[in-house]
């Protein structure tokens, strides 16, 4: 921590000075904002001049032993909101939140630079707690917590949206004095590897306006296009394979689908399009899809809040879970996958809507028949391609 305050109440920020004078200045005598406990001065030659509190000693707004990259990662964020005039607090104690950003932008602006592992219930404790009491938060990853193949748990929280930029996330490299943002994020389902664009930002000010208005960012928009026969041939290989060695996700697909007399080998391939998984979700999509597609046949001829309603009834009896992302709105992500589904079931002629209800065509059964089965996704739908873009979402083409 870099701020503390006095016995007179005078406040001191460590970053506004060097290693040698802090020699000049009495290394006692401070305290703690949050738990107004007593502070040393840490003066090292490996680690830039810092608060710590004396041993033993326990904070519930502040963690202790902050790393090098912590450290510096709050001094460059407030470097830059210094050089271009952006008014912020360094390490703000919150009293009605007992939590402590590393910075507060505008007094309701919360930046969280996470640099280590931290409980996922404990990330969406702090988050939440924000939002509740009407704070925006911005977290941002270290060196640590990198996107790299799949999303952690507490990645895949921290994901923001934005029409623009799809979902997305924010990094600093410390090291390169670079602010980077991940964005149209997506996860292939099954072997949930992620798909995304990056931006980066060296500048003050594009990267102080990337991260406060990142709808108004200099970021270029790219069309990622997906090969749908490609990628089908390795889902099913991956599916295959996890059958063979009974791997737990693909085991519990093939049990559920069991139950209502189905199984992973004799879905249509337009159970496994689009490629992309809803990022809420935790259970595998095949299953999310297969008991919409069980929701219209059984209820056809309702319209689609009927069969909304009939759907979510099914996958909460059946235990499918999704995973909490506080950063978005539970509306905007349901209204999409709804949307979604809606799309791809219309384009590989399994519904139609008819007056606002929803019509099951001639020749589609409720289970998935060696016929059906035989009938290819681009035989049904002349599709080759799936295309994701921003703003306008997924294309099959």
């Amino acid at each position: 921590m870099f701020v503390g305050y006095s016995g007179r109440g005078e406040t001191l920020n460590l970053l506004h000075y060097s290693s040698q004078s802090l020699k000049e200045i009495n290394r006692n005598g401070w305290y703690c904002p949050a738990c107004h406990c007593s502070l040393i001065i840490k003066n090292g030659q490996k680690i830039r001049p810092h608060f710590a509190h004396k041993a033993k000693q326990e904070c519930q707004s502040f963690s202790e032993a902050e790393t090098a990259e912590h450290l510096s990662g709050k001094a460059l964020l407030a470097k830059w909101c210094e050089s271009i005039g952006v008014p912020y607090e360094l390490e703000a104690y919150l009293p009605q939140l007992q939590q402590r950003p590393d910075l507060l932008i505008h007094q309701k602006i919360a930046i969280e630079f996470q640099c280590s592992s931290l409980p996922w219930s404990r990330f969406i404790e702090r988050t939440e707690t924000y939002l509740d009491h009407g704070f925006q938060v911005i977290w941002i990853f270290g060196s640590k917590l990198e996107l790299k193949g799949k999303l952690r748990e507490i990645q895949r929280s921290a994901l923001a949206y934005s029409p623009r930029l799809g979902y997305y996330l924010w990094q600093l490299d410390v090291t390169r004095d670079l602010l980077t943002c991940c964005y149209h994020i997506e996860e292939l389902e099954i072997s949930h590897q992620i798909c995304y664009s990056k931006r980066l930002f060296g500048r003050a000010k594009t990267a102080m306006s990337a991260l406060l208005q990142p709808e108004s960012s200099p970021i270029q928009m790219e069309s990622r296009v997906y090969q749908i026969e490609t990628v089908l041939s390795k889902i099913k290989e991956t599916t295959q394979l996890g059958l063979l060695r009974r791997q737990q996700e693909i085991m519990r697909i093939q049990e559920i689908l069991y139950r209502e007399g189905a199984n992973l080998n004799g879905l249509a391939d337009d159970f496994l399009v689009p490629l992309t998984q809803p990022l809420m979700l935790k259970d595998s999509v095949i299953l999310w899809r297969f008991y919409f597609w069980r929701a219209c046949f059984e209820n056809q001829g309702r319209t689609m809040t009927d069969i909304w309603h009939f759907f979510k009834i099914m996958c909460q009896k059946n235990n499918l879970a999704t995973q909490s992302l506080p950063l978005v709105s539970d509306h905007l992500l349901w209204q999409q996958f709804q949307s979604e589904l809606m799309t791809s079931f219309q384009r590989t002629s399994r519904i139609k809507l008819v007056n606002s209800r929803v019509i099951v065509l001639k020749g589609q059964s409720q289970g998935t028949s060696e016929t059906q089965k035989q009938n290819s996704l681009e035989d049904r739908t002349e599709t080759s391609y799936q295309i994701s873009s921003l703003p306008q979402g997924d294309v099959l083409l």
